[in-house]
């Protein structure tokens, strides 16, 4: 079961916090939030372009997660 949207926006940074009731009050879905855009911040009261980047971002690696999935159990993690 994928986590609520807004249970990972309260993982991101601490200055995207506000943001959230944004996010709660407009019921966004898991499914609209990997494919949020730009506009779709704005909209949503995520003015500035440095946390709408954070929040794009976020969900680019989210986005490479649930199309990859976790790594398997016991696998070895390289550090580059």
């Amino acid at each position: 079961m994928a986590a609520p949207p807004v249970l990972c926006l309260h993982c991101l940074d601490d200055s995207l916090q506000l943001y959230v009731s944004n996010f709660e009050r407009e019921k966004i879905s898991g499914e609209q939030l990997l494919k949020i855009s730009h506009q779709d911040l704005e909209e949503l009261g995520v003015a500035r372009i440095g946390h709408q980047e954070l929040v794009l971002e976020a969900v680019d690696l989210l986005c490479a997660l649930v199309s990859t999935g976790p790594p398997p159990v016991g696998a070895e993690l390289i550090s580059i």
